[in-house]
């Protein structure tokens, strides 16, 4: 349990601290509790308000082994440093997504922001980033759902430990 101690209960699960910064009570309890895995947060009746995941945020273990998997951003057209991309959600976080290696991929900063979070919706507009179910490796799955996933086929990507994996284990 953590109390909201310098914050103010402005409505709505919003928090306004001494300063003035306002703060969704889901991202107070994402910074404060991160290593704990759900947080409950309860209002000032000692009712509980809701439940939240709080690692949302891949950590340094889980960044290091998505480098050595991919080495390059996923995008199948990128050359960006893998180690230098943002640790993307394949099922998005705001739909549920767990914060594991099995959902998430690493993307450099501008192909992070083109994915479509909504794509299971129905929402099929720049294309979104999928596992291949047999051998895991990371690709983008275009706008329209029945063409064909694209991998990275960069000389580096073939580098990668996942490239590796697939060969020497005939996937």
């Amino acid at each position: 349990m953590i109390p909201a101690d310098g914050w103010r209960h402005v409505g709505d699960q919003w928090l306004v601290s001494t300063d003035g910064a306002k703060i969704h009570a889901s991202e107070l309890a994402d910074h404060l509790l991160a290593d704990f895995g759900y947080a409950i947060v309860y209002d000032e009746m000692a009712e509980p308000v809701d439940l939240y995941r709080t690692q949302r945020f891949a950590n340094d273990k889980q960044r290091l082994i998505l480098t050595a998997d991919q080495l390059l951003c996923a995008d199948p057209q990128c050359t960006r440093a893998a180690y230098r991309g943002q640790a993307h959600h394949i099922e998005a976080w705001k739909n549920g997504g767990d914060t594991n290696l099995k959902n998430l991929c690493l993307t450099c900063g501008p192909h992070n922001a083109l994915n479509d979070d909504d794509h299971a919706k129905g929402k099929h507009k720049n294309g979104h980033y999928v596992r291949d179910k047999y051998n895991g490796r990371i690709g983008w799955q275009p706008p329209d759902p029945t063409k064909s996933i694209r991998f990275n086929n960069h000389v580096l990507a073939q580098k990668s430990g996942r490239s590796w994996a697939i060969r020497h284990f005939g996937l």
